[in-house]
């Protein structure tokens, strides 16, 4: 199944956040213990992943912008 990753092995922060997005439903409502299932984490890192996504999709965008060749600079943007 898609987002699902192989038991057992460690997973990058970003492989976590995105098996997350891949198995949350649109119209209804999944536990923590079934994302944690469907994704073979752990219910800690789970639901400590849901929590940072929703404070982090509380706050002001955050806004890069291209100040040289290879330098980005970075503001936070107004909610």
């Amino acid at each position: 199944m898609k987002g699902e990753i192989e038991k057992n092995s460690r997973k990058s922060p970003e492989e976590i956040i995105d098996s997350i997005f891949e198995v949350l439903p649109v119209r209804s409502l999944i536990t923590v213990d079934e994302i944690a299932k469907k994704i073979n984490s752990n219910w800690n890192t789970v639901d400590g992943y849901l929590r940072l996504i929703q404070r982090v999709q509380e706050q002001p965008k955050v806004e890069s912008m291209r100040i040289g060749t290879r330098r980005y600079g970075w503001r936070r943007g107004q909610k």
